[in-house]
C-alpha cells in the first residue's frame, strides 16, 4: 500500500512561503525604519530643516504602512485560524467510592 501525501506535502510547502514572506516583510521593514533613523540623524546634523521633514513625512508614510500591514496580518491569521474543537468531559467513574467523594466533597 501506498500513502499518498502530497497534500501533507502541498500544505507544507505553502505554510512555509507564507512564512518566509512574513519574515521578509518583517525584515525588509525593520531595515526601512534603521534605514529612516540615520537618515533623521544626517538631517539632524546637517541642520537641514527640509530635509528633516522629508524624513518626518516619510516616517509618518512608514507608520502607515505598517499599521495597515499589522491589521491585514491579523485578519489573515483571523481568518485561517481553526478554533480547536472542546475535549469531551471525562466520564463519570462507576467507583463507588470516587461517587461517595463526589457527592460529600467534605468528607474527602
Amino acid at each position: 500500500m501506498k500513502l499518498d501525501v502530497s497534500a501533507l506535502i502541498a500544505s507544507v510547502a505553502g505554510l512555509t512561503t507564507v512564512t518566509q514572506s512574513v519574515l521578509h516583510l518583517i525584515g525588509t521593514m525593520t531595515q526601512n525604519e534603521k534605514d529612516l533613523a540615520q537618515q533623521l540623524a544626517d538631517a539632524i546634523a546637517a541642520e537641514d530643516p527640509a530635509a528633516v521633514q522629508a524624513v518626518q513625512d516619510a516616517m509618518n508614510q512608514s507608520a502607515t504602512e505598517i499599521t495597515a500591514r499589522t491589521a491585514e496580518l491579523a485578519q489573515a491569521v483571523t481568518d485561517n485560524t481553526t478554533t480547536p474543537p472542546t475535549p469531551p468531559a471525562a466520564p463519570l467513574s462507576s467507583d463507588p467510592v470516587t461517587q461517595s467523594k463526589r457527592a460529600n466533597p467534605s468528607a474527602a
